[in-house]
């Protein structure tokens, strides 16, 4: 639960830090930012019973996501 709460943060501050607004497209951030207070509000509510294997999944959505914006900025 941690590790994804804390994903949650961490791409909600990649994504919205200027110097990372050229590697992902205004629309898609939008939609992303919006999903990661979706997650946020569920894991103060129905997720705070979830298991770990929900958790674990999740997360690695997230960390998907992040990675492949590392990445581009990386490449940059």
């Amino acid at each position: 639960m941690n590790d994804f709460e804390s994903m949650i943060y961490k791409l909600r501050g990649w994504l919205r830090d200027d110097d990372n607004e050229i590697y992902v497209l205004e629309d898609d951030r939008d939609k992303i930012i919006e999903k990661l207070g979706d997650h946020e509000d569920w894991l103060y509510d129905e997720g705070a019973h979830a298991n770990y294997t929900t958790f674990e999944k999740m997360f690695k959505v997230l960390k998907t996501d992040f990675d492949k914006f590392e990445k581009r900025k990386s490449e940059d």
